[in-house]
């Protein structure tokens, strides 16, 4: 499915930030592109979790310098929320389930 990933940043910045970048459990990497308002402090992008996508623990991070303020204060710091267990695996089906009428 989608997942749409929302970015916010604790003080507003002049430029879009550059890509997220997720990677995954197999070192493999997708990069999700962030759309927002500059000046800001909120931008979203959306992950598409298909079967291309590794299962187990994957990191999201930013670019060196991906975070520019209006002082030229540069940074790339995720601080929460960096990392998600991706597990595609459906569910067993229940035993004993019954329906009645």
């Amino acid at each position: 499915g989608t997942i749409t990933l929302t970015l916010l940043v604790s003080t507003s910045v002049v430029q879009l930030p550059s890509p997220v970048i997720f990677l995954e459990s197999d070192s493999t990497s997708t990069a999700i592109v962030l759309t927002g308002t500059v000046p800001g402090n909120v931008f979203s992008g959306v992950f598409s979790v298909n079967s291309t996508v590794a299962d187990g623990l994957g990191t999201f991070t930013l670019a060196a310098n991906s975070l520019v303020d209006a002082l030229g204060n540069s940074g790339n710091t995720i601080s929460g929320g960096s990392q998600t267990f991706i597990d595609k695996t459906a569910p067993a089906t229940p035993a004993n389930l019954h329906f009645g009428n």
